[in-house]
């Protein structure tokens, strides 16, 4: 099997959420990093902004990534009632104020956040090169000196250390997630099609964006794994 190049990221933080399916005022976190998420925190490194849909919306296609867990941390729910006067700014990880609507009465809502998980996370991309797109060098690049602020979901969960650890090669997801994990059970989730991640249980997950419609839509399946890894694994 032909090695191919993977971009290792560090995801850890005191909090952190990574949206699930939003009904009615509850606003649920998914247990492992999204694509979306990532797309999201990667276009964020690179400079873009909301209006570059399109590009935003094509890295997510070129995007794959696995993740293993390196710590589970806990699910929190916090009750939130905001209200909003018209004329008042809110903060921006821009360093710009914007205003926002006005609101009839207090907006009651539950957030929920992982608290004190870690998770290291590998992606590659295809087509590795394409014009006018990021490569994983720039990618990397763009987490070493990111353009503004990265955080994980929402704009107050900042990371607890540098996120990019580096371009790696390897032949698999797989391989390359178990080559420093601890010895013991092992949790990972791959991409569906990976030639390693058949014995895995799938798992359908709503985590694509729309970028240029800025909404959420579409899913894509995972593989959940439980593996014992021993030093000859990987």
């Amino acid at each position: 099997m032909p090695e191919r190049q993977f971009l290792l990221l560090g995801i850890e933080g005191p909090l952190m959420s990574f949206g699930g399916v939003v009904v009615d005022e509850l606003g649920p976190t998914r247990i492992f990093p999204t694509l979306s998420a990532i797309t999201g925190m990667l276009g964020n490194a690179l400079g873009w902004q909301h209006w570059d849909g399109l590009k935003l919306q094509r890295l997510q296609s070129r995007l794959s990534l696995a993740c293993r867990l390196d710590r589970s941390g806990r699910v929190l729910t916090d009750f939130q009632t905001t209200s909003h006067d018209r004329d008042e700014a809110a903060w921006t990880t821009r360093g710009i104020p914007v205003s926002r609507k006005a609101t009839n009465g207090p907006t009651i809502r539950n957030r929920q956040y992982l608290a004190d998980a870690a998770f290291t996370v590998a992606v590659t991309l295809a087509p590795s090169e394409e014009d006018g797109q990021p490569t994983l060098i720039d990618l990397a690049a763009a987490l070493e000196r990111p353009a503004r602020p990265l955080f994980f979901g929402r704009k107050g969960c900042f990371p607890a250390e540098p996120i990019g650890r580096g371009i790696v090669v390897g032949e698999t997801f797989r391989a390359v997630l178990l080559r420093d994990a601890p010895f013991g059970l092992t949790r990972l989730w791959l991409p569906d099609g990976e030639p390693d991640a058949a014995d895995g249980q799938p798992m359908t997950v709503a985590d694509l964006r729309d970028w240029p419609c800025n909404v959420m839509a579409g899913s894509r399946v995972v593989r959940e794994l439980l593996i014992e890894h021993r030093r000859d694994a990987g």
